[in-house]
């Protein structure tokens, strides 16, 4: 099986320690993504065994139209019959409302659903601060949006694994001891994760 690597250079500003190419000029979205389905068009061929994953990559692929990007995966898609297919796309914050990560979270959960896979939501992590973007304090948002999750949930009678409580401080920071940086779990950290996802499973 085989993985796709799709690359959005648009940003709304450039940071000075990426090394990926990118451009600020939003205006031109739609024409790039003329000319990824061109490409795609005349390389689909090259896989063989079919597609896994797709990875779209940046850039800030959030920076682009749910239309957009659907057309993209969705000319993909036509490639594999695996209803195991994932499709992983990198956002910045403040590129995405909260409703539209609760509304992408939902389509995912539906489209599980229909393939006979049971869906379970996680809590998103605590977090009080991006090292990589100064001024932004997520932690109330992290709050509100598991909230949505897991109101969204047992509306839908799926599990919801709660991480956030048990890692959070008083802040609704990750504490250093579970992450250097404040945001990517350390083993210690995966270890109580683990905990946690197993009992509730």
């Amino acid at each position: 099986m085989s993985g796709i690597y799709v690359h959005i250079p648009f940003c709304k500003s450039r940071c000075k320690y990426c090394d990926f190419f990118s451009t600020t000029h939003l205006e031109k979205q739609t024409q790039y993504t003329e000319a990824v389905l061109s490409e795609w068009s005349d390389r689909r061929k090259e896989l063989m065994g079919g597609i896994q994953t797709i990875y779209i990559g940046g850039g800030t692929p959030s920076t682009m139209s749910v239309e957009l990007l659907r057309r993209i995966i969705d000319a993909i898609r036509q490639e594999t019959q695996d209803s195991d297919l994932e499709v992983t796309i990198e956002a910045n914050p403040g590129d995405i409302t909260l409703e539209n990560t609760l509304g992408n979270i939902i389509s995912m959960c539906e489209l599980a659903k229909v393939n006979n896979i049971i869906p379970v939501i996680c809590s998103v992590l605590p977090a009080d601060r991006f090292y990589w973007r100064p001024g932004v304090e997520p932690a109330q948002d992290i709050i509100r949006l598991n909230q949505m999750l897991k109101e969204y949930a047992d509306s839908e009678a799926i599990q919801y694994i709660d991480y956030y409580s048990v890692l959070a401080d008083e802040n609704g920071a990750l504490p250093q001891k579970y992450a250097s940086d404040g945001v990517h779990p350390n083993p210690d950290c995966y270890e109580i994760m683990e905990e946690i996802v197993l009992k509730a499973l």
